[in-house]
């Protein structure tokens, strides 16, 4: 590869491409072949660059569709690649949505929200300043800010001088002795400084390298640097045992690349090595920049004035004395183990342990990558908490740049820093749930859309007919959620449509909640014609036995019954018929007549069946009514009939439907004796159980005051038993 080669022949294979594609116009495939290097190489070369885009052998199937891909980018930079995909799909493109957002990222007009403020010297837009999407603060886990996306590779030029001005206290050094100190001083012309470059993506640790380079010293100390309120020290060395060291300063290692610190063009920090007499040297950031493919880095831009190091009693260094007249710079080594703890804190440590022993499994997990890294590889640490090692590597790195708030989790969105950019992001929002609600209280008709009501999609899809702008059916779903929309589905409910509903209801429950002594209240049915026959329904079996019953069948008979249930006992009274007409109600009402001759009054209601409200009932109810006072003995019987289809009024119905389930569903009888025999059984061993239980008839009337919900029963909004 490109990076293997000479540096001279490297730089002419870089020139030869550029040549090649830009004046030749060739395609990458051809160029790699030529000059006998890997695609990759030519890639690299022409993005280095400056092309945004390269060509390959083959035509793209998004090129079709770039006209309208572009303008709809510059026309709304932020649209989601999911939108802009289904967009585009619904034009003909087949392709995938992943390869579809990758594509994309070319075209994709560049954010300004967290551009640096325009400087004369600054040529382009600091790579180092932290991206939109990335967390702010120092509890942003490593997920974020240590992510495998590409960056553009970047190039800060720095400037090192003493610093004159006042320093915070260097950190405190570690009790151990296991790195031998050096005492030394330094000597300096008031303007010495030098002007240098480094990589975007060298650490701390090698950009100290580089700094004891340009000082002309070649030793191993420890050092620190101090970026905004965070302090990056390098205390131990990654060969020795320790681990844990005991310092009560708030630090992290030196592992950090540069262009993760959020440096911006005129950002200054310190720097301090050998914790002795030695000065704070101040660094200025002057300017961040694309690397060109020509470029070498490291490297001196500027130097002026002389400083001397004089250091005293370090056996490894390889210059006691060194005179930085012309200072000179190469590559800084590959760097340490990233995978491996630098140093633990004492303090962090205990934490550590903690976690350890919690029960959380999401902390054993980070806090036994952390404690063994010293001691095992990290596939073997991740065999250990059954997690990959890719997640092992991560929370390593993650500690040593970031400590123990790399490991934490964040907590929630955190308010954008930006003011004002918050504010516009409000009204915006509160601009599309008003433009949705103006649709929503419209028909879907007035649109076009041939639907009775709307849903998501259809809402989604008249406001980018209308305001010519894209949003999600998700996003304005939950705008309506917001104002207390959603989605239900109607209930289906019982209403009469008879004229004196409210009259006839009104007379019902004041009949009900006005009961004197002794005074009876009966729900009046009739059941039938029921059939003597096999029947279905639910069964106890066993789990893969299916039950089945013939769906034609001769009857061996048919029941036909009325019954009547009392509101204040729970008592039912039946008797069995020949047909449902007035004579059967005839019949029910002179048995209740003798079964409760000593009550001063019974009251009966029933639905509005013809036989109920016939010439010929009412006349027999008004001669019966008229002997019994002048007999004056026995009760009075009162009708106090329902509304037309309100059988929800009507509690005997649920009565009926109990004993169904209980004595004729999946049954098989005989003749008609064996299941009247049935059924009157059913009847007397529940009047047996009122008795020694008492309880006022039917569970929704008086438990849940049925009747007391007098708004709902008028509008006959209750659904069926």
């Amino acid at each position: 590869m490109l990076r293997k080669l000479p540096m001279a022949t490297s730089l002419k294979i870089a020139a030869e491409i550029l040549r090649l594609y830009h004046v030749e116009k060739l395609r990458v495939e051809a160029i790699a072949r030529q000059l006998q290097v890997h695609r990759s190489v030519v890639y690299r070369v022409v993005r280095q660059a400056g092309s945004p885009h390269i060509a390959t052998g083959r035509p793209s199937i998004i090129d079709p569709f770039l006209p309208i891909i572009c303008q709809t980018l510059n026309q709304f930079p932020t649209i989601a690649a999911s939108r802009l995909h289904i967009m585009v799909k619904k034009l003909g493109y087949e392709g995938a949505v992943d390869h579809f957002r990758h594509l994309i990222s070319y075209y994709r007009p560049p954010s300004t929200h967290h551009r640096p403020p325009a400087r004369e010297n600054v040529a382009m837009v600091n790579e180092g300043e932290p991206p939109k999407h990335r967390p702010r603060g120092a509890n942003a886990i490593a997920s974020t800010q240590i992510s495998s996306h590409r960056r553009a590779p970047s190039v800060y030029a720095l400037r090192i001088e003493i610093s004159t001005h006042f320093h915070p206290p260097k950190v405190q050094e570690p009790t151990f002795q296991t790195n031998a100190r050096v005492s030394g001083t330094a000597t300096a012309d008031h303007d010495w400084q030098c002007e240098f470059t480094v990589h975007g993506r060298h650490s701390l640790e090698q950009l100290n390298e580089v700094l004891l380079q340009l000082l002309g010293l070649n030793l191993d100390c420890l050092y620190e640097f101090r970026i905004a309120d965070r302090v990056h020290a390098h205390l131990v060395r990654l060969e020795e045992d320790t681990l844990f060291i005991q310092t009560e300063t708030q630090c992290v290692s030196c592992d950090i690349p540069i262009r993760h610190l959020g440096l911006s063009v005129g950002d200054s920090f310190d720097w301090t090595f050998n914790f002795s007499e030695c000065p704070i040297f101040c660094i200025t950031v002057l300017d961040v920049r694309p690397v060109t493919a020509t470029e070498v880095v490291p490297a001196v831009l500027s130097s002026h004035g002389k400083i001397m190091v004089h250091l005293q009693d370090y056996s490894r260094a390889s210059k006691s004395d060194a005179a930085t007249s012309q200072p000179t710079v190469g590559p800084p080594t590959r760097g340490l183990d990233p995978f491996r703890v630098r140093y633990i804190r004492e303090a962090d440590g205990i934490l550590l342990r903690q976690w350890r022993a919690s029960n959380s499994k999401t902390n054993w997990e980070k806090s036994v990558a952390v404690l063994e890294s010293r001691n095992m590889p990290t596939i073997r640490i991740a065999e250990k908490i059954e997690q990959s090692q890719g997640n092992v590597e991560q929370w390593i790195v993650a500690f040593n740049r970031y400590g123990l708030d790399g490991l934490r989790k964040p907590h929630g969105r955190r308010e954008p820093s930006n003011t004002s950019r918050q504010e516009k992001s409000k009204a915006a929002k509160r601009l599309k749930a008003t433009r949705i609600l103006q649709i929503f209280h419209s028909k879907p008709s007035a649109y076009g859309i041939n639907r009775s009501n709307w849903n998501r999609e259809s809402i989604a899809k008249v406001y980018e007919q209308e305001h010519k702008e894209p949003i999600s059916d998700r996003y304005a779903a939950a705008l309506l959620q917001e104002f207390g929309y959603a989605i239900r589905k109607a209930r289906k409910v019982l209403t009469s449509p008879d004229p004196n509903y409210r009259e006839k209801v009104d007379l019902l429950l004041k009949t009900l909640q006005s009961l004197n002594a002794n005074e009876l209240f009966f729900f009046i049915d009739e059941l039938g014609p029921l059939r003597v026959k096999r029947y279905g329904g639910r069964a106890l079996v066993r789990k893969n036995e299916v039950l089945t019953y013939p769906q034609e069948q001769a009857h061996r008979g048919v029941i036909m019954m009325s019954g009547a249930l009392s509101a204040t006992t729970n008592q039912v009274t039946w008797v069995y018929g020949r047909a449902k007409d007035t004579a059967a109600m005839i019949d029910l009402m002179e048995l209740l007549y003798n079964q409760y001759f000593s009550a001063p009054k019974l009251y009966v209601t029933w639905d509005a069946a013809s036989w109920h409200k016939s010439a010929m009932l009412v006349e027999w109810l008004d001669a019966f009514n008229a002997t019994t006072k002048k007999a004056n003995e026995g009760p009075l019987i009162e009708l106090v009939p329902l509304p037309t289809s309100s059988q929800f009024l009507n509690v005997i119905e649920a009565i009926f439907s109990g004993m169904k389930r209980a004595v004729v569903h999946h049954s098989d009888y005989r003749d008609v004796p064996e299941m009247k025999k049935a059924i009157s059984l059913h009847f007397t061993e529940r009047n047996a159980h009122f008795r020694e239980n008492p309880r006022r008839a039917g569970k929704k009337i008086w438990e849940i005051d049925f009747f007391d919900d007098n708004e709902n029963i008028r509008s006959g909004n209750y659904r069926e038993w």
